[in-house]
């Protein structure tokens, strides 16, 4: 276990345009970006569109062939009016894109630009670049995209107007944009791939909209991909996320997909996140790519109830997915029904019920470590990031350590002997 968690550091690099850790790659392309991250035989579509009924838009219109855009500005963008929280995915769109066009690439919860961990790229065939955004307070709540750039890279060919391909990837922490001419093949990407979110997490709708140029853009077909029947998928809040942890590698999720290099593992969690808001991700994804387990850690929000718990166990019931839900880690509220006291208690009841079983974060939390779940069951205030209000909250570097060591303890079944 110490492999993991004394990960190699080697692999940090600066990027001249930014103070982040991170690497920034460009004109590297020669396979598929299905085949460079999974195999194609391991997708699966959550959604594919080509009309206009598929997409929430403003001006753009049907033509011949695709979605047309008629004007410039954030105003006048076409959404998918979709929020997925798989963090493999894969967005591919064949288009039309004029000489003199500058295309924005957005996605926002909460509006282009603002929302949880959001994100903004560009295309600039005006200037022959690709480009990204960076966020405004990446180890924090990252609720907003700045005007600064974090990387840009020109392209590898002389591109003009005609038809494209362009591939948006999120691999986990990573960020891939690429841009692909669809007659010549010859493509030019960048890759944000660092420990912390400097470009966002691609949370949210997608927008996309025509920034500058006369020659509008034409979409012919947006598609979705995911991985299909993940071995493990890891869904909760922003402690799964990994809010507030100072290197994305240390968060829970992500050792364990360290540790797993030969399985398929995922993370579904958003900043804010309710088990209400988990059951409605089986509809859009979990129903359609079919995890096989779900470890679920959940009700720092509040919202919990044995009725939504029963629901979450037929769900992954009737996908044939196994379901481990975790107790809440030591943190600290003033409101009831979000102490980890009551969400623990509640926790407990209903898994001896069920037959369920999870991970003793409030245990690998505690002060001293202390089992006991009523007002002595501390947190240890070292675990704990001091980034945001409340303090105890969201686990730290270290606090992901202790959380991710009761997996071992306490789910064996999931750790050694996934298959």
């Amino acid at each position: 276990m110490e492999r993991i968690i004394e990960l190699n550091q080697e692999d940090k690099r600066v990027y001249p345009l930014s103070h982040s850790e991170g690497v920034l790659l460009s004109n590297t392309s020669e396979i598929s970006l299905f085949e460079s991250i999974y195999g194609l035989k391991d997708m699966v579509k959550l959604f594919s569109g080509s009309d206009m009924t598929d997409f929430s838009n403003t001006t753009w219109i049907k033509d011949t062939g695709g979605i047309k855009a008629t004007n410039t500005g954030s105003g006048n963008y076409l959404k998918i009016d979709k929020d997925y929280f798989c963090d493999i995915r894969h967005v591919r769109m064949k288009l039309y894109l004029g000489s003199d066009n500058r295309l924005m690439l957005a996605f926002a919860s909460k509006g282009i630009g603002k929302g949880v961990v959001p994100s903004t790229f560009y295309v600039d065939m005006s200037t022959q670049k690709l480009g990204m955004y960076k966020l405004t307070g990446p180890l924090a709540y990252a609720e907003s995209v700045s005007d600064e750039i974090w990387g840009e890279t020109g392209f590898s060919d002389n591109f003009g107007n005609g038809e494209y391909i362009i591939d948006i990837i999120k691999n986990g922490r990573t960020n891939i944009l690429r841009l692909t001419s669809y007659l010549s093949g010859r493509s030019s990407e960048i890759i944000c791939d660092d420990t912390i979110w400097s470009v966002g997490a691609q949370n949210g709708p997608l927008y996309v909209y025509l920034d500058k140029g006369s020659d509008m853009p034409i979409i012919r077909y947006i598609d979705i991909c995911t991985l299909k029947e993940p071995d493990v998928v890891f869904a909760g809040d922003s402690i799964t996320e990994g809010f507030c942890v100072e290197d994305l590698r240390y968060r829970v999720a992500e050792l364990f997909r360290t540790e797993h290099p030969n399985h398929k593992v995922m993370i579904a969690a958003r900043g804010g996140c309710t088990i209400e808001a988990i059951l409605q991700r089986f509809s859009t994804e979990f129903d359609i790519y079919r995890p096989k387990r779900m470890v679920v850690n959940i009700g720092a929000n509040g919202g919990n109830s044995t009725g939504l718990l029963n629901t979450l166990k037929q769900r992954c019931d009737a996908i044939g997915c196994k379901l481990y839900l975790c107790y809440n880690v030591c943190y600290t509220s003033a409101v009831e029904e979000r102490k980890h006291q009551y969400v623990n208690a509640m926790i407990e009841s209903w898994s001896a019920e069920n037959g369920v079983i999870g991970a003793r974060y409030d245990i690998a939390t505690a002060l001293d470590n202390n089992p006991v779940n009523d007002e002595s069951q501390l947190p240890d205030e070292s675990l704990f990031s001091r980034n945001t209000q409340p303090y105890n909250l969201h686990p730290n570097q270290a606090g992901q350590i202790e959380m991710y060591r009761r997996l071992s303890i306490d789910l064996p079944d999931l750790f050694y002997c996934i298959g």
